[in-house]
């Protein structure tokens, strides 16, 4: 807050999340805070918030217009989680909704990193941390896919 640039806020969000959606994951969800026992309910919401601040941080740092495709997928994908979360909460199948939202995660990292290559050889420094970064955080998305399935 102190630097007063929006950047950091996404990034803060994104941690904040991510403590809770990653505890979840882990399996420790309940057993330690008993505040977040009701997570399991909400896993698509935080999962969507995590991927909102995701975005908007990749986007911020990107230095990325309204007008480039990038932008207009990024929206379209988190539409497409926002509507895996109100699937979820209407009808309560858990099970297909992680599935679905799981490989349209990797989709999406695949897409970021590509992206981000690709932004790299067009001059952009900012983008060899997202690829350096990216690279890891698909490596553990594939790893955590291949253990759910």
């Amino acid at each position: 807050f102190s630097v007063r640039d929006t950047l950091y806020l996404y990034y803060c969000g994104y941690l904040l999340i991510g403590i809770f959606f990653f505890n979840y994951i882990s399996g420790n969800y309940g057993y330690r805070w008993n505040i977040i026992s009701y997570f399991p309910n909400y896993f698509i919401i935080f999962g969507f918030l995590l991927s909102l601040f995701t975005s908007l941080f990749l986007l911020e740092l990107l230095h990325i217009k309204k007008q480039e495709l990038i932008f207009k997928v990024n929206l379209g994908f988190l539409l497409f989680i926002f509507l895996l979360a109100i699937i979820n909460l209407g009808t309560g199948h858990l099970a297909s909704v992680v599935t679905l939202f799981n490989y349209g995660l990797l989709v999406y990292y695949f897409y970021i990193l590509f992206y981000s290559i690709w932004y790299y050889q067009k001059g952009n420094l900012n983008a060899r941390f997202v690829v350096f970064g990216f690279s890891f955080y698909l490596l553990g998305a594939i790893l955590n896919i291949i253990m759910l399935t």
